[in-house]
């Protein structure tokens, strides 16, 4: 379905509506990535996607990493103020 050599709309709206069903979606995502046959823009697609997980989970941990840590050690300490 996605080795045409041009998508057209209904395709890429068909692959959108098959990414949001869980299962499904993670199956087809995995197959289109690393199937040789894929089309070479939808490919590119998701490499990006993937390139931006890695990315938004990567500054996740360098951000709020710190936070959370100095979050315990306040509720530790008892430095928290409580309701």
């Amino acid at each position: 379905m996605f080795q045409k050599e041009q998508m057209g709309v209904f395709d890429w709206i068909l692959y959108f509506i098959l990414l949001a069903i869980p299962v499904v979606g993670l199956i087809i995502f995995i197959v289109v990535l690393f199937s040789s046959e894929t089309n070479q823009s939808l490919k590119n697609f998701q490499w990006a996607q993937v390139v931006m997980v890695i990315f938004v989970v990567v500054l996740m941990l360098t951000v709020f990493a710190p936070l959370f840590n100095e979050l315990i050690d306040m509720i530790n300490n008892g430095n928290f103020p409580m309701p």
